[in-house]
């Protein structure tokens, strides 16, 4: 989870981590479908998710950046 924290720290630099290049205010918006099922069959996997974008975002947030990533939950 290091390594996906430290990719998506800086998905606007573009500086080959990430296959994704976002503008200064551009969100990445990651969509997770089937939340219940995903909760109730890997809760710790979900909570690893949305701890580690805190995370990113926090950092962001830290550098005066606006945060990046959303998560998206249906």
């Amino acid at each position: 989870m290091n390594a996906w924290i430290d990719c998506l720290t800086y998905v606007r630099e573009g500086d080959g981590m990430s296959r994704f290049v976002l503008g200064p205010t551009e969100p990445l918006v990651i969509d997770i479908l089937e939340t219940r099922a995903f909760n109730s069959q890997a809760p710790e996997i979900l909570d690893a998710l949305v701890e580690c974008t805190a995370s990113v975002n926090q950092r962001q947030f830290d550098a005066g950046e606006i945060p990046a990533l959303y998560l998206l939950f249906r």
